[in-house]
């Protein structure tokens, strides 16, 4: 589970948030941005028919601007983003323990962070990252 304060500028009204994935499949079991706050219970487990192969893996990637908010109307607001001034944080489910794009991961829901200069991911989450969003 997801549970994060976020700030939004004033005048915007999120009624929906949804998280796309590989293939614009939606990838929350719920989402919702109420009170300043982003809460996202992410599907567990993902449908096999949904995974796409990286790395010889069968994953889903909740790629960093697939966290989208929309108004009463369903117009895109803007994304939230889990980041720093160094890169984004993106969200990988994995069929099982595995090893993809160099980083070892768990069966299930995991956490990389891609820096922007080198491109190289790491599990390792800097202490700076925030959520934020983005028009």
């Amino acid at each position: 589970m997801i549970q994060e304060k976020v700030s939004v500028p004033d005048g915007i009204a999120i009624a929906d948030v949804k998280v796309i994935g590989t293939g614009d499949r939606i990838l929350a079991k719920s989402a919702e941005y109420e009170n300043g706050t982003l809460t996202v219970e992410l599907l567990n487990p993902v449908p096999s028919e949904w995974l796409t192969l990286l790395d010889g893996v069968k994953v889903a990637n909740a790629r960093g601007a697939g966290f989208e908010a929309y108004d009463a109307d369903g117009n895109h607001l803007g994304n939230f983003k889990c980041q720093n001034a160094d890169g984004a944080v993106q969200f990988f489910y994995v069929e099982s323990d595995a090893t993809v794009v160099g980083c070892s991961l768990k069966k299930g829901w995991n956490k990389i962070f891609v820096d922007e200069n080198t491109k190289k991911p790491s599990t390792t989450i800097p202490s700076d990252v925030k959520w934020v969003f983005i028009e």
